[in-house]
């Protein structure tokens, strides 16, 4: 179970969190953006983050490959 709190105001949102307690590597992700604008019709965003790579079971839990040692 992986555990997270965030914030989202009219410009500020942000998260952060832990990767599933439990696996052998724990991570602190999370991440942060800021929407403003210059104009009416021109706006930016900033944002800044720390994820976890979920594509795999190797990759998410830091699982070891017997085969290829890695």
């Amino acid at each position: 179970m992986g555990l997270s709190v965030g914030y989202e105001g009219r410009h500020l949102s942000g998260d952060i969190g832990v990767t599933p307690l439990g696996f052998r590597e724990v991570n602190i992700v999370g991440g942060g953006s800021y929407n403003g604008s210059l104009t009416d019709k021109v706006s930016y965003s900033l944002a800044v983050a720390r994820r976890a790579v979920t594509d795999s079971l190797l990759s998410y839990a830091s699982a070891r490959d017997q085969q290829s040692n890695l």
